[in-house]
């Protein structure tokens, strides 16, 4: 840990894999399981070898979905397939090529079943975006979104769902995993705090953490 900024704590990588397998094992050992969210995209791949070297996830881990991309089964654009490969373990979240509206639905009614995410995993898009919440894009940060919700206008192509915040935020601790070009601005945006418009902002109550491993 190498300090605060707005409300977010900075972690490096080992760090990183420390919180996620603490947090799990306390989780594993309060319910008999841990539930974790995890994202798509490139980001978060150092984090996810460091897991795998360590041998996780573990058979109790049971691993969810931030968003995902409503395209056919074996589309290499499915965050699901990239995270299972990059995991070695299955992941929760849509059916592959739902219509948006009957995936949300869907989803939401499966995550009634599950209480507090043990750890939130989020990675950072160019633009600011975390899971499927685009920067104005109203309908995931409102205060009445189910807990899965279609992505707006906001996203590009194809269509998406997307955890709500309001869902994200129920966790125990939730990491934002900052890796590849492009992202100063959006980085800045995250460490300036409330008056930027970012996602991020909508984020606050459980503990967070930053891990920016653009420099390691």
């Amino acid at each position: 840990m190498v300090g605060t900024v707005s409300g977010w704590r900075e972690l490096d990588l080992d760090g990183a894999v420390a919180l996620v397998a603490a947090r799990a094992a306390a989780g594993v050992s309060a319910r008999g399981r841990a539930d974790l969210v995890v994202p798509g995209g490139r980001g978060p791949l150092r984090l996810f070898a460091a897991l795998r070297r360590r041998g996780l996830p573990g058979p109790t881990w049971r691993l969810h979905l931030s968003d995902e991309r409503c395209v056919p089964a074996g589309d290499p654009r499915r965050n699901a397939d990239g995270v299972a490969a990059a995991l070695g373990a299955d992941v929760l979240g849509p059916p592959p090529g739902t219509d948006p509206a009957v995936a949300a639905a869907g989803w939401s009614d499966a995550l009634a079943a599950v209480g507090t995410f043990d750890v939130t995993v989020l990675g950072l898009g160019p633009d600011g975006h975390v899971a499927g919440i685009f920067p104005g894009d109203p309908g995931p940060v409102a205060a009445d979104a189910s807990d899965a919700v279609t992505a707006g206008p906001s996203a590009a192509p194809p269509a998406r769902v997307t955890l709500s915040a309001g869902r994200l935020r129920r966790t125990g601790a939730l990491l934002l995993v900052v890796d590849g070009p492009g992202k100063d601005v959006a980085v800045a945006g995250v460490r300036a705090g409330a008056d930027t418009g970012l996602p991020t902002t909508r984020l606050a109550g459980p503990p967070r953490w930053l891990v920016d491993l653009r420099g390691a």
